[in-house]
């Protein structure tokens, strides 16, 4: 492999890692504004994780044979670790927000359609 691909490969994988981190603060942000229990957390955190180990060996074969090498797992943490520090709190919080109103929509319209069913059906 020649340096140029293997540099590539390098930042495919860090990538693979920073995406594994913004997709775990939609999965936490989701769980937070649904208020999901101790127990459930952590089955989830588990499936999350190993949901999200399959799909970086199934990009792994993609980007470079399936070979995992030291490279692979220090980009892998170094994604994460970039987003983590870098871009987390902003996407965390952009996540609860969102999820925030769009349960608080769901929510309003629920309300406003049962008080509208009460009023053209027991009248």
């Amino acid at each position: 492999m020649a340096l140029g691909e293997s540099l590539f490969t390098f930042a495919c994988i860090i990538g693979i890692g920073f995406l594994g981190g913004l997709l775990y603060d939609f999965y936490r942000a989701c769980g937070r504004v649904l208020y999901i229990k101790r127990r459930a957390v952590f089955i989830g955190d588990l499936l999350f994780w190993l949901l999200f180990t399959a799909a970086a060996l199934i990009l792994l074969l993609l980007a470079n044979q399936g070979e995992v090498r030291f490279y692979v797992i220090l980009g892998l943490v170094l994604g994460v670790l970039f987003y983590s520090k870098l871009l987390s709190r902003f996407f965390y919080l952009l996540f609860y927000r969102i999820f925030t109103l769009s349960v608080s929509g769901i929510r309003f319209f629920v309300k406003t359609f049962k008080k509208i069913g009460k009023i053209f059906f027991l009248v």
